[in-house]
């Protein structure tokens, strides 16, 4: 038998083995993002309890906890690297009233005090043109 019909050859009088090639992972990825952040002239922010963001026109966001934090005050870029937990949005804006020292004794309340967050613009206001 030849064997060419049955692929790359992996063995059998000195012939090269095939390598197979591994696709990178998403640490991986993370890892070279972070180390250009660092290229570029982030600072990194050390101990931070906490991270949150928002996610526009959901009524949910993600939560850091023990973030690594990298900052670029001059091209206004902040890099977050953690293993995020999505919650609701009423969850994360009573943990930011509560770090701020504002405490509601029940959901309803802190809605109240909130508003109505379905009608909030996350979006970045419009700059006034100079005439």
């Amino acid at each position: 038998m030849s064997g060419k019909g049955l692929g790359a050859q992996v063995g059998g009088k000195g012939s090269w083995r095939r390598k197979v090639k591994k696709a990178p992972t998403g640490s991986q990825n993370a890892d070279k993002l972070w180390l250009a952040a660092q290229r570029q002239g982030c600072r990194d922010i050390g101990e931070i309890d906490s991270a949150s963001m928002i996610i526009a026109g959901q009524e949910k966001g993600l939560q850091f906890t023990k973030p690594e934090l990298a900052i670029d005050m001059r091209a206004n870029t902040y890099v977050l690297r953690g293993k995020p937990e999505e919650k609701p949005l009423v969850d994360l804006l009573q943990n930011l009233l509560a770090g701020m020292g504002v405490q509601a004794k029940k959901p309803e309340e802190a809605k109240e005090e909130l508003g109505n967050v379905e009608n909030v613009d996350f979006s970045k206001p419009e700059e006034e043109k100079k005439e």
